[in-house]
């Protein structure tokens, strides 16, 4: 590989971290650096829900006789890099460094994403996907919809008044008044919307059989939501849909996993027994 040195070393005291076990996953422990690791590759995720899921997937690679190769570890850590812009040795070694990463880590962040893939590809076959889909079609329906949501339910009232009377146009009043932000600056316009992509209240409204036109406003914490629906849709077994069965099915093989192995997490010590000093 085009890494060939440790940028730096590594945290004094890791080998400490890896004598103190935070959890079990069938006979297989998993210890403080497989939480520390998780910490700095997995940012914005559990970190001890993905370091968990790590083992689980080790374990099940196992059982899949999924190995992985230098040529693909090779692969896959080179188009990583291309990707980040890094085409040099020092260029790298200074985005592990500035990540905290060592090269250890890197590739075993990387071996684990071609781990993840090779299941994913077992689990969510093209067959699975679509059994999924059919199962579940109605998750699957979508609308196409505008959205302006503000914290004032009298705002709210107003600006369905000016809409329904014709005297202000969707797009302007959303961009005057909507506090969400991700539709805000398209003029409210929100796009494809999925049953559960909205809260429950708005969901349940918005997939109404008789819902048409504009809807709304439904208060939701305090907010106030108004809904303008441009189009229903049939459901399609597009990217998206194939995205979220792919997803459906990997939870349901990840928790069976789960069960069959058994996840015992002991991050805090054991209470000292009732007969100790």
């Amino acid at each position: 590989m085009v890494l060939t040195s440790e940028p730096g070393g590594g945290i004094q005291g890791m080998e400490e971290y890896s004598k103190i076990s935070v959890a079990t996953v069938g006979s297989e422990s998993v210890f403080l650096d497989d939480l520390i690791f998780h910490l700095k590759t997995d940012l914005n995720q559990n970190v001890l829900e993905s370091t968990i899921h790590e083992q689980l997937l080790k374990e099940a690679s196992r059982e899949m006789g999924i190995e992985v190769t230098d040529e693909a570890l090779q692969l896959v850590s080179d188009e990583f890099l291309r990707k980040k812009g890094l085409h040099s040795a020092m260029e790298t070694h200074q985005w592990l460094a500035d990540n905290g990463l060592s090269i250890g880590e890197f590739e075993r962040k990387m071996e684990g994403d071609i781990v993840l893939d090779e299941i994913l590809n077992q689990v969510a076959s093209d067959e699975a996907i679509r059994r999924v889909f059919i199962e579940n079609i109605t998750e699957f329906q979508c609308v196409k919809l505008g959205l302006i949501v503000t914290n004032s339910e009298g705002a709210a009232r107003e600006i369905v008044s000016q809409l329904q009377e014709g005297e202000a146009d969707f797009t302007e009043l959303a961009l005057k008044y909507s506090i969400r932000a991700d539709v805000e600056k398209n003029g409210g316009y929100m796009g494809r919307a999925y049953r559960n992509d909205l809260p429950f209240e708005v969901d349940a409204k918005v997939f109404d059989e008789d819902a048409s036109g504009l809807i709304g406003p439904i208060e939701v914490g305090g907010d106030f939501y108004i809904a303008k629906l441009y189009e229903k849709m049939q459901a399609e077994l597009d990217g998206p849909a194939r995205e979220l069965c792919q997803r459906m099915l990997f939870d349901e093989f990840m928790q069976e996993k789960s069960q069959g192995l058994g996840v015992n997490v002991h991050i805090l010590p054991d209470p000292p027994s009732s007969g100790a000093m």
